[in-house]
């Protein structure tokens, strides 16, 4: 029940210490990392497919989420929470990722897709940003070490320079089996980081969904989320 328990976690504004792993303003609940082993990641080395000017097209009955010079945009069923609450992971005590305006889809009860924007970063490198985005959420969300071999995909960039892409395919395998009876659990998971240029700073959106639970967003609607980033 990996993204039920990211979904839920990251609603909870207090400091909560849950085992190891200590998540600061919303918190995912955890025992601790997930230990590296056959249901790892599936490694990608070749470049993210770039987006389409199609994906950046938002529908009028789209809701924005905006945190400082950032937004993106989402359907109106996905709940949205406060920007002002925190999303962070943190492993020995190091914050490996954290941002803001956060917004979830839920089918039948159980979260199946999530976003948030990340804290921008200064610097000109898109690319990097959004391959080490995706790397670093990726981790935090599912669990795994930093030893743990997770490989997010060569960042594609926008013809123009000023957009990056990058993704991380999970295959949570017999992991998530413990789960199955809930109907919350997938074996499959996809997270995407687009990051854009803004001032001296890189912006980044991530999304993230269950590539195999039923109500998960379809392709054309996540790459629409992932599409919709905009930056001042």
């Amino acid at each position: 029940m990996l993204l039920r328990r990211i979904a839920l976690g990251l609603a909870v504004t207090a400091l909560v210490v849950v085992a190891a792993l200590v998540l600061v303003a919303a918190v995912v609940e955890r025992s601790g990392p997930r230990a590296a082993s056959g249901t790892g990641a599936v490694r990608h080395g070749a470049p993210a497919d770039a987006p389409r000017e199609a994906d950046r097209e938002v529908p009028a009955s789209w809701v924005r989420v905006g945190v400082g010079q950032a937004a993106y945009a989402v359907p109106p069923a996905w709940s949205r929470r406060p920007v002002s609450e925190r999303v962070a992971y943190r492993e020995d005590g190091a914050v490996i990722a954290s941002g803001r305006g956060q917004a979830v889809l839920s089918a039948q009860g159980c979260p199946v897709a999530w976003a948030v924007l990340a804290d921008p970063v200064r610097s000109t490198n898109v690319s990097g940003v959004a391959e080490a985005t995706a790397l670093a959420w990726a981790r935090g969300y599912a669990g795994l070490p930093i030893a743990s071999g997770l490989v997010a995909s060569g960042a594609a960039t926008t013809e123009d320079g000023q957009r990056g892409w990058s993704r991380v395919r999970i295959d949570l395998g017999a992991d998530a089996g413990a789960g199955a009876g809930s109907g919350c659990a997938g074996e499959r998971a996809e997270l995407t980081a687009v990051a854009q240029q803004s001032g001296a700073d890189v912006v980044a959106l991530v999304v993230a969904r269950y590539l195999d639970v039923p109500g998960a967003p379809p392709d054309a609607a996540y790459e629409r989320v992932v599409g919709s980033l905009s930056a001042r």
